[in-house]
């Protein structure tokens, strides 16, 4: 009984890092590809 609440808790904290690090790098790639754009613009 035990052992069941331990891993369902190690799975709700995983599964938020792993949310929470999904966000970070989706933020990322938006931003750099807003960068990319803007740099192409400016270059034209």
């Amino acid at each position: 009984g035990q052992r069941v609440l331990v891993i369902r808790r190690v799975l709700v904290i995983v599964g938020q890092r792993v949310l929470v690090i999904r966000r970070v790098l989706v933020i990322e790639i938006l931003i750099s590809r807003d960068r990319g754009y803007r740099r192409g613009v400016i270059d034209k």
